[in-house]
């Protein structure tokens, strides 16, 4: 297996120092690593040495040989996959209302082959389906061993964010501009293709490298993407010169490697080739501090039972939390007179459109808002749909 991952890299290698349109890792691995990211060996390097030198002060980086014997790489090729996979549906995105969109894997198998979209389809499914069963293809990794404390797993499955996602996408799919949510630093480990990322460190505004001034709608251009790393990127760098372009970074991910995303860190992803990978948010006791902040502020009941839990098995975390909130001198009654508030600002925002319309114009609100009030709406059209099956329900008893 190791053998064929090294051959499988070696001739990833090659296309690209024969490529003219991609800039070669291997031309530039000083600039690379000038840059800040290095290029660790799992083999040598320690979970310790980890903390202490990227996780803790929050450097990105990629580690090798972290999945040399992942059942994946023989499970998950476009082969394997239609055989053992194919009636199976996983999530390609959302409708217009929201709404989750799914796609037997056949028929995106096929897809994939064919397609010439300029921002084609993606499957990024969090290997659950709709009755909350785990999808198989969840046995066939193993978390790294820098990634295995999961301190949000004290909160239950059921109350947690989506946090594990599997990846399949063809070639110029990927993901636009953002941060991972909560704070929540991310590994994502590659098992075939070719992902090109650019990072941005937390202390670069977000407004400025989402750059929505640069995007050409008259060009019909969006934030996709493909159209983020060949149009929207070159000019914001461009606009701003070698005081961003020295901070950017950029690199190319091969198969068998698993990139470090420490929380706050905006970034970006394209697939140069079709593509499939793993990938999941964490908390950990080296980024605890941050992602307590950003789960107590946003997500209140959350916060509640994390630090109940934290106070059973964890009563260190617990403590450092308490500091964190003396510190910061919040308190938990006035959280929650502010997350009431919020939730209503939220709820009359899905019954007036408009008035979420002028919000969003404006800047005022964010990516946090927009999906719970996505999900606020979802939870109110189930409301209705259960008041209008009690009703039916009721009516038929009636007429029998």
């Amino acid at each position: 297996m190791i053998f064929l991952n090294l051959v499988c890299n070696c001739m990833q290698l090659y296309a690209l120092s024969t490529n003219p349109l991609l800039h070669v890792r291997g031309e530039n691995i000083a600039l690379h690593v000038d840059r800040g990211v290095i290029i660790e060996n799992a083999n040598t390097l320690t979970v310790k040495k980890f903390i202490e030198l990227y996780e803790e002060p929050k450097i990105p980086c990629i580690l090798t040989n972290t999945a040399n014997f992942w059942p994946a790489f023989q499970k998950w090729t476009p082969k394997s996959l239609y055989s053992m996979h194919r009636h199976r549906k996983f999530r390609c995105g959302e409708d217009d209302n929201g709404k989750t969109v799914k796609v037997k894997l056949k028929h995106f198998l096929r897809y994939m082959k064919k397609q010439t979209d300029d921002s084609p389809l993606y499957i990024f499914d969090s290997m659950f389906d709709d009755s909350g069963t785990s999808c198989p293809i969840k046995q066939d990794y193993e978390i790294p061993k820098y990634f295995q404390e999961d301190l949000l797993h004290l909160v239950g499955e059921n109350r947690r964010p989506p946090y594990r996602w599997f990846l399949l996408g063809p070639r110029r799919s990927g993901t636009t501009i953002h941060i991972d949510p909560l704070a929540t630093s991310a590994w994502n480990t590659l098992i075939y293709g070719l992902k090109k990322w650019v990072l941005f460190p937390p202390d670069i505004s977000y407004k400025v490298v989402k750059a929505e001034d640069l995007v050409n709608k008259d060009e019909l251009e969006d934030d996709e993407s493909i159209d983020y790393f060949l149009k929207i990127l070159p000019r914001l760098k461009e606009k701003h010169g070698l005081e961003l372009t020295s901070r950017i970074i950029e690199f190319y991910q091969l198969p068998g490697e698993t990139v470090f995303i420490p929380g706050g860190w905006s970034h970006a992803v394209l697939n140069v080739q079709d593509s499939c990978a793993v990938t999941q948010n964490y908390a950990s006791s080296g980024n605890f501090n941050t992602v307590w902040r950003a789960v107590r502020d946003g997500r209140h009941g959350m916060a509640r039972k994390w630090l109940q839990a934290l106070k059973r098995v964890r009563p260190d975390l617990a403590c450092r939390a308490d500091a964190i909130n003396e510190r910061d001198g919040w308190s938990e009654s006035d959280a929650k007179l502010q997350h009431c508030k919020n939730k209503e600002k939220r709820l009359a925002q899905v019954l007036d459109p408009q008035k979420r319309h002028e919000e969003m114009s404006s800047g005022s609100s964010d990516s946090d808002d927009e999906e719970e009030v996505k999900e606020l709406k979802r939870k109110i059209e189930n409301k209705s749909i259960k008041r209008k099956v009690k009703v039916t329900e009721s009516s038929s008893e009636e007429g029998s």
